[in-house]
């Protein structure tokens, strides 16, 4: 199978992939470095897993994994990681090895697809239960993204698109569209202007939810307002 840069996702080993593209997902009680195309694809499936299919994470070990710049062992092909589209979850109750180990609900592999993801304990050769990872194209993980996110028909979800916050925080004298998001999933007024009410009601959310509450909305804030269903 041809690698990520192939399907639009870029080159992992230029030096300014990171800071343009990997963010921190928080999910499941957990926090991993992933994709920012991919953070609402890995966050709604972790959230599924570990509430409807109950799958407890274990927040005391550190063997939960996201993005890291490395090959494939043995291999000079990038692994998927890399760019920041595969994660390891419970690492130590599902080793990759000759025979699958396993401490996943039995629907694991049916509830990845439904994301778009490969689960590594369908590995053929060597059973890799803890991978999870995204085969698709970037512009696939942008129509799915908006799917999970319910744009384009749902009246309860945001119906303004969402902004790249990695690129662009959004921030106090900033005006747009992208504000009106911002201003939708805080609930005040849409005027797409980021003002003294805008940066409280966001101050107001971010203190709500864990966040540092400084008013800009940047990839950790604009994550949890995506959430926000009313």
């Amino acid at each position: 199978m041809a690698d990520a840069s192939t399907r639009g996702w870029g080159d992992p080993g230029a030096r300014d992939f990171r800071s343009r593209n990997i963010v921190k997902l928080r999910a499941g009680g957990i926090s991993l470095l992933v994709h920012r195309d991919t953070a609402v694809i890995f966050g709604k499936f972790i959230g599924e897993l570990t509430t409807r299919h109950h799958y407890r994470l274990d927040r005391g070990q550190p063997d939960d994994w996201g993005y890291a710049q490395r090959r494939i062992k043995g291999s000079r092909s990038w692994s998927n990681h890399a760019w920041g589209l595969a994660i390891d979850l419970n690492a130590l109750t599902n080793p990759q090895g000759s025979v699958l180990r396993t401490d996943m609900p039995k629907e694991v592999g049916q509830l990845a697809a439904k994301y778009g993801l490969r689960w590594g304990g369908n590995y053929q050769k060597r059973p890799d239960a803890m991978h999870f990872e995204f085969i698709g194209t970037r512009g696939q993980a942008a129509v799915l993204t908006q799917r999970l996110l319910g744009n384009g028909g749902d009246k309860h979800r945001n119906p303004y698109p969402p902004p790249n916050f990695q690129a662009h925080p959004i921030r106090l004298g900033d005006r747009g569209t992208e504000v009106k998001w911002v201003q939708w999933a805080v609930a005040v007024n849409q005027d797409g202007a980021f003002g003294p009410q805008t940066q409280a009601a966001v101050k107001r959310f971010q203190q709500s939810h864990g966040l540092g509450a400084d008013g800009i909305v940047g990839p950790r804030t604009g994550a949890a307002l995506a959430q926000v269903r009313r």
